[in-house]
C-alpha cells in the first residue's frame, strides 16, 4: 500500500466539453485510472498527433488529474506553447496550467545544470533556446541594433 493519494478523486458522470470518443481512438479517448503515458511519434503533418496529445491531457484534467500533474513534452517551444495553450482553452483552466515545454527544458531542469546554475553563473530561471528561438532573438538584437 502507498500513503501516495489517488491520482483521480472519484468523479460524478460529467458531459466532457469535447466528444473524446468520437474523436480520438478507443486507447487515447479512455482515461484509464492509472498513470500513463501517449505517444504521438514523427509522421505526417496533420496526421493528428498534436490533437491527440492535446486533447489526452484534457480529458485527465477533466476527469479530476489536477492540471500539474499532467506533463506534455515536445520538440520545439513554439509547439509546447501550442499544446500547452490549447489544453488550457478546452478545459478553462479549470485545475491550473497543465505542466510542459520541451524534452530540453525538462532535461535541463532536472539536470546538473540546473543543480549547479549559479555556481555557472545563471539565474535558477534559465532557458535553453531551439533553433528557431535562438534566431528569434538573434533577429530581435540585430532589428534592436539597427538604427
Amino acid at each position: 500500500m502507498t500513503d501516495r493519494p489517488a491520482l483521480r478523486p472519484p468523479r460524478p458522470s460529467r458531459r466532457y466539453r469535447v466528444d473524446y470518443p468520437a474523436e480520438l481512438n478507443a486507447e487515447a479517448a479512455a482515461g484509464g485510472d492509472a498513470p500513463g503515458r501517449s505517444d504521438a511519434g514523427p509522421g505526417r503533418a496533420g496526421t493528428g498527433k498534436t490533437r491527440t496529445l492535446v486533447y489526452r491531457a484534457s480529458r485527465l484534467v477533466e476527469d479530476g488529474v489536477p492540471a500539474p500533474r499532467v506533463l506534455l513534452l515536445t520538440f520545439t517551444n513554439k509547439a509546447a506553447r501550442e499544446m500547452l495553450d490549447r489544453v488550457e482553452r478546452i478545459t478553462e483552466s479549470v485545475s491550473g496550467r497543465v505542466t510542459g515545454g520541451t524534452f530540453h527544458s525538462a532535461s535541463a531542469t532536472a539536470s546538473c545544470a540546473a543543480v549547479y546554475a549559479a555556481l555557472l553563473g545563471y539565474s535558477e530561471r534559465f532557458s535553453i533556446l531551439d533553433r528557431e528561438d535562438a534566431a528569434d532573438l538573434m533577429g530581435q538584437a540585430l532589428a534592436d541594433l539597427s538604427p
